[in-house]
């Protein structure tokens, strides 16, 4: 009877080890998932930063060439007047 009672509370022991390991293991997967899930959402943030990064950096770079472009398109115009005006003025004298 004494083996029993023994036999008994080891079994009792090793449930509570085995229950307690388990708790364990649990906790830390708990911990593992916060993590991952920490991480996750800073790769999230640094990831939008960047984009918003490239777009800033897309949007001047197509400023640049717009500004360019309506320069251009300006010098063409102001080269068109300028060939339609010098005939008109180039034949008149100016008294002196």
């Amino acid at each position: 009877q004494f083996n029993c009672f023994v036999l008994q509370g080891i079994i009792q022991i090793q449930r509570i080890a085995r229950n307690q390991s388990e708790e364990q293991i649990r906790a830390h997967r708990r911990q593992t998932e916060r993590e991952m899930a920490e991480i996750e959402r800073e790769t999230i943030r640094i990831r939008a930063m960047a984009e918003a990064d490239v777009r800033a950096h897309e949007a001047k770079l197509a400023e640049d060439v717009n500004r360019r472009m309506l320069i251009d398109r300006a010098n063409k115009e102001l080269g068109k007047w300028a060939a339609a005006i010098h005939p008109t003025f180039n034949h008149t004298t100016i008294p002196r």
